[in-house]
């Protein structure tokens, strides 16, 4: 498998059926979680490790396990943030263990409820403006802006991921969408000129 580039997908949740197909050993059901989410979460591990070779292992690691303790699924259990969850951990300690581990505590922002940016992320063609302007939110807000825009992840499912609160989640997307507007101001402002032509 190589690494894509990241994109919000739009699948289905996981449901407590499939998680019960895949206890009783249904290899269908199994390859069709691992072939949904195998690049999101690639991704996802790749963002935090930056090595595309041990994003690998870290998923085949995880999707081992995962085959291996089926009989230990909760069908009741929300599968994909068990998935990110695990992917998030495996990754943060082979970061521990070869030394690269850093900080990326971030002082919570003011909730702000601003939609205008999101539904201009949503729908403008942005391509590396984005890119660039989302690698220089803080750590944190970068992660969970990823996590919520790239990955699909619900914010209650991100507050299970990373184990903080959603009221947290809440105030850093709110601080990620105040900074992507002031770095993307011009590129949106020029945009609506064009149209205005």
């Amino acid at each position: 498998m190589t690494l894509r580039t990241a994109h919000k997908i739009n699948t289905k949740e996981i449901s407590p059926e499939l998680v019960g197909r895949i206890r009783e050993g249904d290899v269908s059901a199994y390859k069709l979680v691992f072939t949904t989410w195998w690049n999101p979460l690639l991704n996802f591990a790749n963002r935090i490790v930056k090595d595309v070779e041990q994003s690998e292992n870290i998923l085949q690691d995880t999707f081992l396990y995962i085959w291996e303790n089926r009989s230990k699924l909760n069908p009741d259990q929300n599968l994909k943030t068990y998935l990110f969850t695990t992917v998030r951990n495996k990754s943060l300690n082979h970061l521990r263990s070869s030394g690269e581990s850093k900080k990326s505590d971030e002082d919570i922002a003011e909730i702000e409820d601003d939609r205008s940016i999101h539904a201009g992320l949503e729908n403008l063609e942005l391509g590396e403006a984005v890119k660039k302007a989302v690698n220089k939110l803080p750590d944190k807000c970068k992660e969970i802006f990823e996590l919520s825009r790239y990955d699909n992840l619900t914010y209650r499912e991100i507050s299970e991921t990373l184990g903080i609160s959603q009221k947290t989640i809440e105030a850093q997307m709110s601080r990620a969408y105040r900074k992507l507007r002031a770095l993307l101001a011009h590129l949106i402002t020029f945009i609506f000129f064009l149209k205005m032509l």
